[in-house]
């Protein structure tokens, strides 16, 4: 188990060329240790996430450019504690620079109406991974920042994300569809009806308990490997579509191949009977039919025998 410290941010550094041609962050070039600063105060100016502020389009087309420009910031002296900007105050009372993990978590406590969470590039330059720091909930204003390190490690500063999507899409997938991503686990879903609760979410990021306390552990049974697993693999041969069924004006995507099975098989290991080992194979059009209907017949049985009555001590499968 690592405790995950952060190094301290401060100036600026120029973010890697793969994540920058994504165009969707705001990187101030600030010569101060006051770069987590400057990325509240362009979340505040770009309009994205406190809409609340700029209702007009007008504001909401700032150039990017000139907001990684610290003159264009009208906030009066960048080194005092509390600043007004835009209507909001914000409060860095207690807050050392430059800012670690301990001084964001305290930002949050004394400004109620913000969270931040913070993500990095992995050690190839290409890819967004985290949340590395990630808020207990997502506010009013939510911030996501994103951990920019130089060459050597040794130093590292902060930037303004101004889109998840665009972002993390390339991640994911090479389509232009919409995309929509968890701010808590990176998860990537094509749709928004979907189960998963943004906000409740509980991934990625780790806990750890409280000092003077014991973690206790009740799930033992889980601890035990199943008497019995079963491993299945299905063959398939590629055949070429008729290209003519393709409809353009529904969809730019053209049907070349798919995939047709052929053959399938699965293998029951038995962990306490070796000797009941069993391996199944057909090969054939209908496969997929047979395979379907040989496995429900084999695991009805495995479940009448090891599951359904009663749950058995190890030394009783050994029959």
């Amino acid at each position: 188990m690592i405790k995950l410290e952060h190094i301290a941010a401060n100036r600026f550094i120029q973010a890697p060329k793969k994540i920058k041609s994504r165009n969707a962050l705001i990187n101030v070039k600030n010569d101060d240790d006051f770069c987590f600063k400057w990325c509240v105060l362009a979340s505040l100016a770009y309009g994205t996430h406190l809409k609340t502020i700029y209702q007009t389009a007008a504001l909401k087309k700032i150039s990017r450019d000139k907001l990684t420009i610290p003159s264009s910031y009208r906030c009066g002296n960048i080194r005092q504690d509390i600043i007004y900007y835009e209507g909001v105050r914000l409060n860095f009372s207690g807050i050392e620079f430059p800012i670690t993990s301990k001084g964001i978590k305290r930002f949050e406590s004394a400004n109620e109406d913000f969270s931040i969470n913070v993500y990095e590039v992995d050690e190839n330059g290409k890819n967004v991974v985290g949340p590395t720091v990630r808020t207990k909930k997502i506010r009013t204003h939510h911030i996501n920042l994103l951990g920019i390190n130089s060459d050597n490690m040794q130093m590292m500063r902060y930037a303004y994300i101004t889109c998840m999507r665009k972002l993390c899409y390339s991640q994911h997938s090479k389509s232009h569809n919409t995309a929509y991503f968890c701010e808590n686990c990176l998860q990537f879903y094509s749709t928004t009806n979907t189960i998963h609760d943004t906000k409740e979410c509980g991934k990625v990021a780790a806990l750890y308990p409280e000092p003077n306390t014991k973690t206790v552990f009740k799930s033992f049974s889980k601890k035990l490997s199943p008497p019995v697993v079963i491993y299945a693999d299905i063959e398939a041969v590629l055949e070429n579509y008729d290209i003519n069924l393709n409809d353009p004006s529904k969809s730019s995507t053209t049907m070349a191949q798919r995939h047709t099975a052929c053959a399938a098989s699965f293998y029951i290991v038995h962990k306490y009977n070796e000797h009941l080992n069993e391996m199944w194979t057909y090969e054939g059009p209908d496969c997929i039919q047979k395979f379907c209907q040989a496995l429900r017949m084999k695991t009805d049985g495995l479940y009448e025998k090891y599951w359904k009555s009663y749950k058995k001590p190890i030394y009783q499968f050994n029959i």
